[in-house]
C-alpha cells in the first residue's frame, strides 16, 4: 500500500491533519494500534481551551513578552480553525482561572498589567478568560461525525502497530507487525510515536503520566458547563451534565506531583493508586474546585493517562529535503487539543508549500539532529 501521506496516531491532531490534507486532494492514511480514532479522548476533560495552561507571565519570564503574546494566541487560533462541520457536537464553555493563593492573584494581576485579559467574578478567587473554549458533551456523537467525514473524503484508517520507520530520498516505509505501508511523507502525531520510531529523540521526549478523576454528584444548575484551571495550569476541572437527569459530573486532571517523580520519566500502572493517595487527591480537588454548591466530592473513578513530555516544537524529523519526509507534532506543552487543531493547519502548509504563514518567525519548526543537507 502506498499513500501520499501517512499519519501515525488517530487522535485530534492526526485526524484533523488528515482532513486538512484530503480536502487538498492528497491521498491520506491514518494508522493507529487502536481499533478506533480518539482512543484516549475519554480520559481527558474534552475541552479545547482558549489559552495555554500556564499564565502568560510564565512565558514572559522564559521567552520574553513578544514570544509570550505569540504563544498565548495559538489555542485561540486552534478554536477559530476548528472545522465548522464538526462543531455540531461541541458547545461553548466558560473557562475560568482559580487564584486562591496570594501569589496566584498577584500573577494574574501581573498578566493584566501586560495587557492580557482576565475578568474577576464578583470579587471571588475566580477569573474568567476573555474568550470561551469549546467542550465535547457527547463524545460518541463527536467521534461518529469525525469518522463520517474521514470516510466521505476517502481517508483510510488502518489498525496496525508500527514498529519501525525507514526514510530515503524518495519515500518512507512504515514497518508494522502485520503489514508495511509506503508513503511520500510521514507525520508522527505525538511524542510517544516520535520517541518510539526515532530513538534519538528518547532523551528529549520523556514518558509522562497524569491523573484523570471523575466524580458523580449533584450541584447548582447555574454552573453548567464550566471549565476551571489553576493559575499554574497543573490542574483542570470541568463541571457538566450527564445522562442521569439532575446528576452532574466533575472531571478533574492532575495534580501529577502526587505521582512518583511527578509522573515524568515513567509510565506508571494503576497499582500506585493507594487508598491514601486517593484520599489526598480528593482533598486537593475539593479544596481547589469546590464550586458546585451541592457537589459531594465522594469516591472518584481514577485512571491514568500516558503521553510524552512535549518539547514545545513542530520538529522536522526527516533527513531529506527542505522539510524532510518525516514531520511531527510533539505537542505544545500545556496547550492541549486547541494547539493540535492549529498544528494540523501548519502541517498541511508545510507538506504542500514547505512554509506556513501561521508560523511567526519566533516559532519556526526546526531540526534537532541533522546529519544530511540537501
Amino acid at each position: 500500500m502506498k499513500y501520499d501521506v501517512v499519519i501515525v496516531g488517530g487522535g485530534i491532531f492526526g485526524c484533523l491533519s488528515a482532513l486538512e490534507l484530503a480536502q487538498e486532494g492528497v491521498s491520506v492514511c491514518v494508522v493507529d494500534k487502536n481499533s478506533d480514532i480518539f482512543p484516549y479522548f475519554s480520559n481527558s476533560l474534552k475541552v479545547f481551551w482558549p489559552t495555554p495552561n500556564e499564565l502568560p507571565t510564565r512565558s514572559i519570564a522564559a521567552h520574553g513578552l513578544e514570544m509570550a503574546q505569540v504563544l498565548h494566541q495559538i489555542p485561540k487560533l486552534g478554536i477559530d480553525f476548528f472545522p465548522s462541520e464538526l462543531l455540531t457536537s461541541l458547545q461553548p464553555i466558560s473557562c475560568l482561572r482559580v487564584a486562591a493563593e496570594i501569589f496566584e492573584k498577584k500573577e494574574i494581576e501581573s498578566a493584566l498589567e501586560y495587557g492580557f485579559q482576565y475578568i474577576n467574578q464578583k470579587k471571588t478567587d475566580l477569573w474568567k478568560e476573555e474568550n470561551a473554549g469549546i467542550f465535547c458533551l457527547n463524545e460518541d456523537n463527536f467521534i461518529k461525525i469525525v469518522k463520517d467525514k474521514l470516510l466521505q473524503l476517502n481517508i483510510s484508517f488502518i489498525k496496525e502497530n508500527i514498529v519501525a520507520l525507514e526514510e530515503n530520498a524518495s519515500s518512507c516505509l512504515l514497518i508494522g507487525s502485520k503489514i508495511n505501508i509506503e508513503s511520500e511523507i510521514v507525520v508522527l502525531s505525538g511524542g510517544s510515536f516520535i520517541s518510539h520510531l526515532l530513538p534519538k529523540y528518547k532523551h528529549i521526549l520523556l514518558p509522562m503520566t497524569d491523573l484523570f478523576c471523575s466524580y458523580l454528584g449533584e450541584f447548582n444548575e447555574e454552573i453548567f458547563p464550566m471549565a476551571l484551571r489553576t493559575s499554574n495550569g497543573h490542574m483542570g476541572a470541568v463541571f457538566s451534565h450527564n445522562k442521569f437527569g439532575k446528576k452532574g459530573v466533575c472531571a478533574v486532571t492532575g495534580p501529577r506531583f502526587l505521582l512518583p517523580m511527578a509522573g515524568v520519566g515513567n509510565a506508571f500502572s494503576e497499582d500506585i493508586l493507594t487508598p491514601e493517595m486517593k484520599a489526598k487527591l480528593t482533598n486537593i480537588h475539593k479544596k481547589i474546585f469546590n464550586y458546585g454548591s451541592f457537589f459531594p466530592f465522594g469516591e472518584p473513578q481514577i485512571s491514568l493517562g500516558y503521553d510524552c513530555l512535549p518539547c514545545d516544537e513542530l520538529p522536522l524529523l526527516g533527513e531529506y529535503g527542505r522539510c524532510g519526509r518525516v514531520l511531527g507534532f510533539a505537542g505544545c506543552l500545556g496547550y492541549g487539543y486547541s494547539a493540535g487543531v492549529w498544528a494540523s493547519r501548519v502541517i498541511k502548509d508545510l507538506i504542500l508549500f514547505q512554509k506556513s504563514s501561521l508560523l511567526p518567525e519566533l516559532f519556526q519548526p526546526r531540526r534537532f539532529f541533522r546529519t544530511r543537507f540537501n
